[in-house]
């Protein structure tokens, strides 16, 4: 007993006479700019959604709609097509060269940049920001970067229009106000900002099932639900579904969130024709802003891209 409390006491002397530890190294402090760079390149973050699942996703936003409008039970079939997307967060207002560097791997272009687009575009005098008040300017930067071939859609048959082109494959590149949910509002342009539109869900009565039976996928979880996995595979029926079309949803991907946007084409068309002049809080000199302001440059306008031949 005598011999363990001289060792307890002998083992407290030693201890007292180590030094402290060194305190821990303190926490590296990053800058906010480099925090944001850090989540707008880390893919991780990033909510990449197959095609499958946004087709999934657009059926129950449609379906949610028709129960809020007392339509619950109505019978309806539905087709879904997308690309799958990969998100970039902007810096900044370039919300136009974001959806464009998010639209290059789909015509097959890798490694391109907003910054790259930006570049090119300061050296056209397209823009001094990275603003682009016009769907010409936009269609213009697409062809030179991407190579892709590129026109401006001018929305004289409106949903008939961007239907078509979405059914023939194109990427889309839209203008239009975002609300607070990044959804199309009207604004008068005030917050006029571009998104790509991936992809399609339309809704159709039942009279078209055969025909979706017959060329498409069925879902493995939603009844009367066919994904196009091929868009080759709509050209024989095209005609058919554009003119059964009753309703129709857009796959959105824009700028300032990581998230799909799950929008009702009217209600994107109806914003896209409300662009009317910038906002008032927007100082003269800041920005480029073609001759006519951005009712020529953007008003009743998309740009479509497709791969050259």
């Amino acid at each position: 007993m005598f011999i363990e409390v001289i060792y307890q006491e002998t083992k407290m002397n030693m201890s007292a006479m180590l030094p402290p530890p060194p305190p821990p190294p303190p926490p590296q402090i990053s800058s906010v700019s480099n925090l944001d760079e850090l989540r707008a390149n880390t893919l991780d973050n990033f909510e990449v959604v197959t095609p499958i699942e946004m087709g999934k996703e657009g059926y129950k936003v449609y379906k949610e709609f028709l129960e809020r409008q007392g339509r619950g039970r109505e019978e309806n079939c539905y087709l879904s097509f997308g690309y799958t997307v990969t998100p970039i967060i902007q810096k900044g207002p370039q919300c136009g060269m974001v959806a464009l560097a998010m639209a290059a791997p789909l015509l097959g272009k890798q490694d391109i940049s907003p910054d790259k687009i930006y570049s090119v575009a300061q050296s056209k005098n397209f823009t001094k920001q990275g603003e682009l008040f016009s769907a010409d300017y936009l269609s213009r930067l697409s062809h030179q970067v991407l190579n892709c071939h590129s026109e401006v859609v001018e929305m004289v048959n409106g949903k008939k229009t961007i239907l078509q082109h979405l059914l023939r494959g194109s990427i889309l590149l839209v203008p239009y106000d975002a609300d607070k949910n990044h959804g199309p509002c009207k604004k008068r342009g005030h917050k006029a900002h571009w998104a790509l539109l991936s992809g399609f869900l339309i809704m159709m009565d039942m009279t078209h099932l055969k025909t979706l039976k017959t060329h498409f996928k069925a879902d493995d979880t939603h009844r009367h639900l066919y994904h196009c996995v091929d868009v080759n595979s709509i050209s024989p029926c095209e005609t058919e579904l554009i003119s059964s079309a009753r309703g129709i949803l857009v796959y959105g991907h824009q700028g300032k969130s990581k998230y799909t946007g799950y929008w009702f084409l009217n209600e994107l068309l109806d914003s896209n024709a409300n662009l009317r002049e910038v906002g008032p809080e927007r100082e003269p000199g800041e920005y480029i802003i073609p001759s006519g302001g951005i009712i020529s440059g953007l008003c009743g306008k998309i740009v479509g891209l497709t791969k050259s031949q």
